[in-house]
């Protein structure tokens, strides 16, 4: 191992003044980002191998090339790695160490994007038939008779009923996005404080608060007092795009590491989900890293896309581990841009979803998307969470299909699960 390490050291001194090069292979939907790759180790590697892989890159890099090496590394469970700028001629070098798995290059990436759709159909006060449903349901119930269409879909078996129907509760929902505006309404706790709160920031020199609406718009779905799934859920906001809706694929890798890290540090395992309304081409490496982060015990939901394509084609709506959510509208119908296919496990409102905007603490506005429909899911599984107690993601996965309706989605896509996420709760209406 130190003879590889050791070659690859005197290499990178070699080459760290040639001109750089593109980067290969390259993301066909995503910008790579010049000289900038992430590293993936594999998983039997010793972190004594890893240490000293690492001190002699931070000693070349300072002493040798003008790129900064190593920049952050990542610990998410299963998942090793580290992300690095450095002189893509090297990368080849680099691959040649045996505790490396892939190299992939960074890439800049985006929110997956609402799209301009009209309005969902009105809400219609209908007698709602009663299907088969698990017996542990609690029955301390609660119904909003004005809702957003979302929130009604949740709690009946059929569309276009008026109401949602729930039992108030909430754990913790982390969201990786633009950002929350905190102090929205929508998240008041009835007092100065808010249930949302500020957890990491990873785009550099940009404020800790949503400059796009994106995030807000997500977090208010999954846990707002009037618009959210699960009302009384806290959410912790997690910066990884710009005011533009971009940023980097390491600043995603880097979220899911202060994610899980800091779900096990404060006793949420069990008790928390990630929303991840984003997407980009697919890149295994992500992948791999939503996977280390279910196996470490966190449930992560992801959007479907927009691109109207198999999900297996963008990330991490491919990742199997992932609780990837396509949208329906108001008729349960899904739309031409919802992607579909093997592995989509659940179709949620994404049409036309009113939820908090950033202009004020009280601003609103309508937008749809996949990005619409997974927040549902996220916020049901949040309530879940709170109502039965700690899940792991496989039991949570059972639970969110023993209560799902089925066969309710139009035009759904060849390979689609064809299952609406429900919450349980109107067998208990009068």
């Amino acid at each position: 191992m130190k003879n590889i390490i050791s070659a690859f050291a005197l290499a990178w001194l070699a080459l760290g003044s040639q001109a750089k090069t593109a980067a290969s292979p390259s993301l066909t939907a995503a910008e790579p980002i010049d000289n900038h790759f992430i590293v993936q180790y594999h998983p039997d590697t010793s972190p004594t191998d890893r240490k000293a892989h690492e001190d002699l890159i931070h000693a070349t890099a300072a002493r040798h090339t003008s790129y900064r090496g190593i920049m952050k590394k990542f610990d998410i469970g299963g998942f090793q790695g580290y992300h690095i700028e450095i002189d893509p001629k090297s990368v080849s070098l680099l691959q040649k160490a045996k505790i490396i798995k892939q190299i992939q290059p960074d890439a800049s990436i985006s929110i997956s994007r609402a799209v301009t759709l009209p309005p969902p159909l009105p809400l219609r006060p209908i007698v709602a038939p009663r299907q088969s449903t698990p017996s542990d349901i609690p029955s301390n119930i609660r119904r909003i008779p004005v809702s957003t269409w979302g929130q009604s879909r949740l709690s009946h078996r059929v569309p276009g009923v008026e109401g949602y129907v729930y039992d108030a509760g909430g754990s913790t929902a982390y969201v990786i996005d633009t950002g929350i505006r905190t102090t929205h309404a929508e998240f008041s706790n009835g007092s100065s404080s808010s249930r949302a709160i500020w957890g990491k920031n990873f785009i550099a020199g940009s404020p800790d608060t949503d400059e796009n609406g994106h995030g807000t718009h997500c977090a208010g779905t999954v846990g707002g007092g009037t618009k959210g799934v699960a009302p009384l859920t806290e959410l912790v906001a997690v910066k990884v795009f710009d005011a533009g809706g971009n940023g980097p694929w390491s600043g995603v890798l880097a979220a899911l590491d202060w994610v899980v890290k800091h779900a096990t540090a404060n006793g949420r395992v069990g008790r928390a989900v990630v929303n991840m309304s984003l997407g980009g081409s697919k890149w295994q490496v992500v992948e791999d890293a939503v996977t280390a982060a279910v196996q470490a015990g966190v449930v992560v939901v992801v959007a479907a896309g927009n691109a109207g394509q198999p999900v297996n084609t963008t990330s991490p709506a491919a990742c199997a581990d992932a609780i990837t959510v396509g949208a329906i509208d108001a008729g349960d119908a899904r739309p031409y841009w919802s992607n579909w296919g093997v592995g989509l496990d659940f179709f949620a409102p994404g049409e036309g979803v009113e939820s908090a905007w950033v202009g004020s603490d009280g601003d609103y506005a309508s937008e749809s998307g996949t990005s619409m429909a997974a927040p549902h899911v996220t916020g049901l599984v949040a309530y879940l969470m709170q109502q039965f107690g700690p899940h792991t993601p496989q039991q949570m996965r059972d639970r969110l299909n023993a209560f799902a309706t089925r066969g309710a989605v139009t035009g759904a896509g060849e390979g689609s699960t064809n299952a609406i996420v429900y919450n349980g709760n109107e067998m208990f209406m009068s």
